[in-house]
């Protein structure tokens, strides 16, 4: 028999005990050094209000997030139009041909609702094109009007008329 000692079984675990308690000592390392520098950054003075990069303009500025705005969507309406604003002809003689058009498409849905698909598409056709020419008559003067006074209380009824408008275009569209 020889006198040779026999191999230890298994790996050695020195090597990864001692990885563990470096990853470990490093980890507390920065803790305590990020810890320091916070601490830093708390007692220097500061003003109040954040500071605002001038370059860069902010994608929120005309979202009113006060406490009476609706969960930062509500818009303030000013009156910087001048009064009579949907007095003005262009507007008045397109809203008094789309109002005619919505009368008749109310008319052309009831005769389509009682089967006469004929009346309808007369009636619808007549409101489509009054609608369609009230349209045109006021499309470049809203464009104008919106770009001069945003947020004005005209300018939003204007607005409000407009899809109305559009809304009984639409339950006429399909007629050619």
């Amino acid at each position: 028999m020889s006198n040779r000692s026999q191999p230890a079984k298994g790996p050695n675990l020195v090597p990864v005990f001692v990885a563990i308690v470096v990853i470990i000592g490093a980890a507390l390392a920065v803790a305590v050094l990020q810890n320091k520098e916070d601490e830093a950054k708390a007692n220097e003075p500061s003003s109040s209000a954040p500071k605002e990069d001038a370059s860069r303009p902010n994608p929120f500025a005309d979202i009113d997030n006060s406490p009476t705005g609706g969960a930062g969507t509500r818009q303030t309406l000013d009156d910087t139009a001048p009064p009579g604003l949907m007095d003005t002809p262009t507007f008045v003689g397109a809203k008094a041909l789309a109002d005619e058009a919505i009368v008749l498409v109310a008319e052309a849905e009831k005769a389509r609702g009682t089967g006469d698909e004929d009346t309808f598409q007369k009636k619808g056709a007549i409101a489509k094109a009054k609608l369609e020419t009230a349209f045109e008559r006021i499309a470049d003067w809203v464009l104008d009007i919106q770009t001069k006074y945003p947020n004005d209380r005209q300018v939003a009824r204007i607005d409000r008329e407009t899809k109305k408008w559009d809304k009984a275009l639409r339950k006429v569209r399909m007629i050619r």
